[in-house]
């Protein structure tokens, strides 16, 4: 039985992702997103629960100076991480719409949900 909030949304953004500590990190695509949480395509193996920050590349390498986002894995396969947002603020939601790489996926239908 799926237990998500909201629905998800295709996306292709590319990211950065680090453990919280900065010992981890890799990067990664995220596949889908909604207001609660996304699916991170990675190579990152890092444990359910853990604590991560992502970077959205395009916004790593602007002139505009962007917080990474935080959230928490919630579960792991074989394809990435599924994660929760720990706090999507407006500013950060604007660094995943910037330059057009989500607002286009949310005129499409829902993403095919990972598991």
């Amino acid at each position: 039985m799926e237990h998500r909030y909201g629905v998800r949304y295709p996306s292709a953004i590319d990211v950065y992702v680090r453990s919280h500590s900065g010992r981890l990190a890799a990067k990664g695509q995220l596949l889908d997103v909604s207001i609660s949480g996304a699916f991170v395509s990675t190579s990152l193996s890092i444990a359910p629960l853990s604590s991560i920050t992502l970077e959205v590349i395009s916004v790593v390498h602007s002139v505009r100076r962007w917080k990474p986002i935080e959230a928490q894995v919630i579960r792991r396969t074989d394809g990435g991480l599924g994660i929760e947002w720990k706090d999507l603020t407006p500013a950060a939601l604007s660094q995943l719409v910037d330059g057009g790489q989500l607002a286009p996926a949310v005129l499409r239908h829902p993403a095919r949900v990972h598991r």
